[in-house]
């Protein structure tokens, strides 16, 4: 009942109707009331009525036909029920939506059924209540109809698990997956993958193509502790047997048998209920059966019970103390479903008495909307599930958990469209298990009749396969072994000029979607003249040849291309005429034991095993894989990745790669195995991981048992498991909704007593868990000794997680002999330890950016997401700052003030010839308090790119004692750190040409020049301060920066040569990037200059300081895998003493780009990094960044460095670099903090330091498809090296 008013009440009622006329009544307080008589129809007596028939269409890709028809029926049910049935061909028939009365129907050829002729193929619709309710429909078949001899031609067939295969289940019961490959030049018939007798037909992937010959793939999973029976057929007039018939046996591990016991707790905090299932041994399996009947889940862990060393799974969960049982564990227990761990609880508070007052849609672009509740509740509001987006209380903008306004950002995307019927429910703290209200769209919230709105379709449009008219591509045919952009031309029945739709190109299942892949996804223009929407879109070259798999996604919907063919024709099929092809990952072909599948380890010491691994991937090469390696007692997974390094044979195509780790003399009989593997190539597109299962190539082969190694142990020691001493947390109070949620522990545990020591491999996890909410801590050994280990951690906490406190467990306590121990919150309570610590959320407290929606380079309207943003109600004044990196920093006003974000109007990216790569931008709010910075990146020029967003507050890396890089906006400038200057522009502005650096506090001091190193590296000794400079690393990203190719300098192999002469010093070295069958020359130069000068450099003067340090550098033709990808040139600089010190790492801008500036106590390394290059001999506009993690430990008291990138576009002819160097003495301190050995102070004197400073142009030539001969370029280069080193020396 939604309100007790006795002049308006609202109730939601649930009813149970018969066929036919009902009457629907209920009684309130032994009152009756009648509401209506409702007539439930008969779904049998439903008509099938044909409204409508699209075109049929065949692709053959999927071997199959397709069939688009509209069904006129009434009333129509959701989903309706309708089957197909033919007598000669195997069909299959599924709803499509948005609407509920169009199908899509698919035709394949059914195995061992001779089609000498291609008649019209005829096919029963039904319906399912009433079989006689159907209609016929009738087309042409467009199946190939050459014979097998003319037509196909099968190079290869690989299956896998061999024939007659008989496989025994390890500990982690995977799911077990046939694979089969075939491999034709030629495939004019179809191919048919059938499942037992029944002729059970699997789908085909093309997942290699490239106009020349192709490799369809299927797969299937195998059934557990049954026979699996696959046969494989070429379909055309006839039916050809192309295997004998495969016979596979899946046999599971015997089950470990166990029991199950509960016990529960109540104080005033709530109820802490605990779950322990017993073993004999360790189950290294998934509990999947376990299950709580809860609407989120808590931690567990393993304990070893002395003296019998049987284990526990142990785990434990809170709920308030409102809260109303039952809460249910159920568990398998030999089969047995096992209930003994029921939990119930009765309690006599109150009623839920859930009131949401308002639903709002705040309309963001055709994709994205805010969604807005306002809600109250007698008890706090858990979460709320708005079709499937869950969002809880970190959603909060105002008000509080009991009466308050919730926001969440909610998009429409490639698979989760928007839904034409929403539904709202709510969770309170009474009820963990079970919805407290629901309500749907179009219906009334409460006694005000408030209804539930659905949104604007203006904004929104419901596009049905009947909008499209139209759709072309400016090629339909096309090469794309090079860059290619084509335009997709779509043509809506209505015209559409507020919405665009989005392109989403490559196979749905074999890309994999969660990941950032979103240089796919391409969104265009309304073109107004000719009425459709234009959407530029570019190709990887690794796509197959043959059809074009895409998706035409629209706010409810998404439309493949074969849907879309049954409508609009073959117009709308892009053929791809040839390509790289291969959208296959990386095969394991062979593993085998290191040193031996047997390793008996004996006082021999400490001993390396584990695999040498085979790995094919053509044509696209090799790239890493991550490998995750269990045990049978340690329940760890070590993390492994192996690349070229691990390379011991081959090549990137097909190579031998050794995985090993070591095992130590104390050790415990066991046995490993490796229970993941993620395989990824050298191609620009992250292909989906779960396509296939990796080992499928190698279990019940001939290396199938050598995927366990069994170490053996004979001199095992079993005593009592090791045991927590010592715990603490602080703050006992943490508010997470400030900045900083900072949580700090520190914990000691203790061996037992057979001295076995306790395990550095394996560090306890610390859980800190609050309904409906959980995080896992990781833990840093400290210092240790033979009995005992002392650990530490500073986490983050997520933002606004929680309700109430954190509970707090431990678990992952391991001695060397792997004997396990962990505690849940009841035992660290029994134990005396902190077993909880309280929550608190100041709302709005400080305002955090998170993400933002995409944009072009002309600018426009962008909302920018994040959290305690405040209202405009609710909120002091906020207003946003915008900084391009080349003195342009300005306000920006906020169009749109919400809690969940702001929506502001970028100007354009474009200044004059320049396209500027990236801005940063923050808010302030006027009392001074400032959000973190985000980096806004417009789209490709080929379609909307998401850039890569900050971190999410949920998922805040842990902080360390270490500080990251300062970054100083140009508003920083002020008389206290401006000594020697002027603030101009933000800029401090030296006076005099005596001081120097970013705040006007140095001076040039001379050096002596650097010696040649063998690689491109200047090194500078001053006192105990070391200085070093180079360039370390060149990669290739896609438009997102996600790196697809990485190349090491300081490993490459340089050649130098000499050049210094009467003009100066100059120290040149070469190297050759290897991409395939292509070579890259990159020629960089070391230049010594002694007196200052000024030169021009992409249309600016750049002032050389006395005694400067000139780094050159230029590449050959580099060939990008796609046009719109991006290329990191990454400094490393770094400044390190011997001695105790302090050490500062900080950043800022300048005019011309950004500045550094490490410090060594007396000592500084400054450099300068301008943010413009010559691109293809124009004066070009890049972004700046530091590469370095935000945990990466870059700073110590002796030591610090910074990695800095320049991003530059693709290029078509040349790009150069000119950085400087220069040694000057900082005379007065500018006031930055640094990170000191404690207890050791600074003198009062005068701070005198090196600074270096860096002004790093790039150049790179590139020649498109024509590669320069190394030797030519090299005298090119020398001769241009001589030249500037005259012209400097004139100057």
């Amino acid at each position: 009942m939604g309100s007790t008013s006795l002049t308006a009440q609202l109730f939601f009622l649930n009813s149970t109707m018969n066929i036919g006329n009902n009457m629907f009544s209920f009684y309130l307080e032994n009152q009756l009331f009648s509401i209506s008589t409702y007539n439930c129809l008969d779904p049998a007596t439903f008509d099938l009525k044909l409204l409508k028939r699209y075109k049929t269409y065949y692709n053959p890709y999927t071997f199959s036909m397709y069939l688009t028809f509209t069904l006129e029926a009434d009333p129509l049910m959701e989903p309706f029920p309708i089957v197909c049935t033919s007598l000669v061909y195997m069909c299959r028939v599924a709803q499509l939506k948005p609407i509920n009365n169009q199908f899509t129907l698919t035709i394949s050829k059914f195995p061992k059924t001779d089609y000498t002729s291609n008649p019209p193929i005829s096919v029963d619709i039904q319906q399912t209540f009433n079989m006689s309710k159907s209609f016929t429909l009738e087309f042409d078949s467009l199946f190939p109809i050459e014979g097998q001899d003319n037509g196909t031609i099968i190079s290869s067939l690989t299956h896998y698990p061999p024939e007659n295969a008989t496989i025994k289940m390890d500990q982690l019961y995977q799911n077990y997956q046939s694979l089969l490959f075939i491999e034709t030049p030629r495939l004019s018939s179809v191919l048919a993958y059938v499942i037992g007798q029944n002729f059970i037909q699997q789908s085909w992937k093309l997942v290699k193509g490239n106009g020349t010959y192709s490799t369809y793939m299927a797969s299937s999973t195998l059934a557990i502790d049954h026979t699996n029976f696959f046969s494989i057929y070429s379909v055309s007039k006839t039916t050809s047997t192309l295997s004998n018939p495969q016979n596979i046996s899946i046999v599971s591990p015997s089950d470990i048998p166990g029991s199950l016991s509960t016990t529960r707790g109540v104080d005033s905090l709530g109820m802490l209920f605990s779950l322990q299932i017993h073993f004999g041994e360790l189950n290294n399996g998934y509990l999947e059966e376990n299950t709580f009947d809860l609407s989120y889940t808590f931690p567990y862990g393993w304990q070893l019970l002395y003296p019998d060393f049987s284990y526990s799974w142990s785990t434990s969960f809170y709920t308030s103390k409102f809260s109303q049982g039952p809460w249910i564990s159920n568990y398998i227990n030999n089969g047995i479903y096992d209930k003994s761990g029921v939990l119930t609880l009765d309690r006599n508070y109150n009623n839920s008495n859930v009131v949401v007052h308002m639903i709002n849609y705040i309309p963001i672009n055709s994709f994205t909307f805010i969604l807005q509740v306002n809600i109250t509740s007698y008890y706090k509001i858990i979460m709320m599930e708005y079709s499937g987006l869950v969002f809880k209380s970190y959603n909060l903008v105002s008000g509080s958990l009991y009466n308050g306004i919730f926001e969440i950002v909610v998009k429409s995307t490639f698979d989760k469209p928007f839904p034409l019927k929403a539904y709202l429910m709510v969770y309170d703290e009474t009820s963990p298990s079970a919805v407290n209200a629901i309500y749907f769209s179009s219906t009334y919230l409460n006694s005000l009749l408030k209804t539930f709105p659905v949104l604007p379709s203006d904004i929104y449009p419901n596009i049905i396969l009947d909008d499209f008219y139209s759709i072309n591509f400016t090629h339909q045919n096309i090469d794309i072994t090079g860059n290619f952009i084509n335009v997709l031309n779509l043509q809506f029945t209505n015209i559409l000029a507020n919405f665009t739709p989005i392109l989403v190109i490559g196979d749905s299942e074999l890309i994999d979607r969660d990941y950032q892949n979103q240089f796919l996804t391409f969104q265009g223009i309304f073109n107004s003249e000719t009425n459709m929407h234009e959407i530029p879109f570019g190709i990887p070259k690794q796509f197959n040849s043959g059809e074009l798999p895409y998706t035409i996604v629209t706010p409810y919907a998404s439309f493949n291309n074969t849907i879309l063919a049954t409508v609009v024709g073959r117009s709308s099929i892009l053929t791809i005429s040839k390509s790289k092809g291969d959208m296959l990952l990386p095969i394991v072909t062979s593993i085998l034991a290191y040193p031996t599948t047997n390793v008996v380890l004996s006082g021999s010491g400490n001993m390396l095993i584990g695999w040498n691994i085979t790995i094919e991937d053509f044509p696209n090469g090799f790239r890493d894989a991550n490998i995750s390696v269990v045990s049978s007692f340690d329940l760890e997974p070590r993390h492994f990745i192996i690349e070229k390094k691990n390379r011991i044979s081959g090549d990137e195509n097909l190579g031998v790669y050794q995985l090993s780790f070591e095992v130590k003399e104390i050790c415990r009989t066991q046995k490993f195995f490796i229970s993941n593997i993620e395989l990824y190539d050298q191609g620009s597109v992250r292909l989906n991981q779960n396509i296939i299962w990796r080992l499928a190539t190698i279990v019940g082969g001939k290396d199938d048992n050598q995927l366990t190694i069994n170490l053996i142990c004979p001199n095992q020691v079993f005593t009592s498991p090791p045991t927590l001493v010592y715990f603490s947390i602080s703050p006992s109070v943490i508010d997470v909704g400030v900045r900083s949620r900072v949580v700090e522990i520190n914990m000691t545990t203790k061996d037992g007593d057979g001295n076995l020591g306790l395990s550095d491999r394996h560090n306890p996890y610390v859980y800190l868990s609050s309904q409906p909410d959980t995080v896992r801590i990781a833990t840093e050994r400290k210092s240790y000794n033979t009995t005992f280990s002392n650990y530490t951690a500073r986490f983050q906490m997520p933002y606004g997680i929680g309700i109430e406190n954190f509970f707090i467990s431990v678990y992952g306590i391991l001695d060397n002999q792997l004997q396990i121990n962990g505690y849940s919150p009841q035992d660290m309570m029994t134990n005396g330890s902190t077993f909880y610590i309280e929550r608190t959320f100041t709302l709005n407290a400080d305002p955090t950016l998170t993400s933002y929606t995409s944009f072009p380079v002309t600018g426009g309207s962008v909302f920018v997401s994040g959290n305690s943003l405040g209202t405009d109600e609710t909120g002091e004044p906020i207003i946003g700052e915008i900084d391009y990196g080349q003195d342009l920093f300005q306000s920006i006003n906020i169009n749109q003030r919400y809690g969940a974000g702001v929506l502001i109007t970028l100007p354009t990216f474009i200044i004059g010839d320049t396209h500027i790569q990236s801005a940063k931008f923050r808010v302030r709010l006027f009392s001074d308090i400032y959000s973190n910075t985000i980096e806004l990146v417009p789209m490709s020029n080929y379609g909307p790119l998401e850039p890569t967003t900050s971190p999410n507050p949920t998922s805040t890396p842990n902080p360390t004692s270490t500080p990251n890089p300062t970054a100083t906006p140009n508003k920083d400038c002020n008389s206290r750190n401006c000594i020697h200057g002027n603030c101009v522009n933000s800029t401090c502005v030296c006076t005099s040409k005596d001081w120097v650096g970013p705040y006007c506090s140095s001076k040039v001091i001379p050096i002596v020049p650097p010696l040649p190193e063998p690689t491109p590296t200047t090194y500078i000794e001053i006192d105990d301060t070391h200085i070093s400079i180079s360039i370390v690393e060149i990669n290739e990203l896609s438009p997102i920066g996600v790196v697809l190719k990485s190349y090491n300098m300081t490993s490459a192999n340089w050649k130098f040569e000499n050049l210094s002469n009467d003009n100066g010093i100059a120290y040149h070295y070469s190297t050759e990037l290897k991409i395939g069958s292509n070579s890259t020359v990159v020629n960089t130069t070391l230049l010594f200059i002694k007196d200052g000068t000024t030169i021009e450099f992409a249309g600016q003067n750049i002032t050389l300081l006395p005694y400067s340090i000139k780094f050159t550098a230029s590449l050959s033709a580099y060939p990008f895998s796609a046009m719109d990808n991006l290329m990191d040139i990454v400094f490393e600089a770094s400044i390190s003493t011997d001695s105790d010190s302090c050490s500062s790492r900080v950043s800022g801008h300048n005019n011309n780009g950004q500045w550094i500036k490490l410090n060594i106590d007396d000592h500084s390394l400054y450099g300068t990094f301008i943010n413009t290059v010559l691109l293809d001999n124009r004066s070009t506009i890049v972004t700046l960044h530091d590469t370095d993690d935000a945990s990466s430990d870059k700073q110590t008291y002796q030591y610090s460095s910074i990695h800095m990138a320049i991003r530059t576009p693709s290029f078509g002819e040349s790009l150069q670099i000119d950085p400087d160097f220069s040694v000057l003495v900082d005379v007065d301190n500018d006031g930055t903090s640094k990170l000191c050995q404690p207890k050791k102070k600074l003198s009062n004197g005068a701070i005198a330091g090196i600074v270096v400073g860096a002004i790093v142009l790039l150049s790179l030539a590139i020649g498109g498809a024509i590669f320069i001969k190394r030797k030519q370029k090299s005298k090119k280069e020398m001769k241009r090296i001589q030249m500037k080193m005259k012209a400097l020396n004139n100057n």
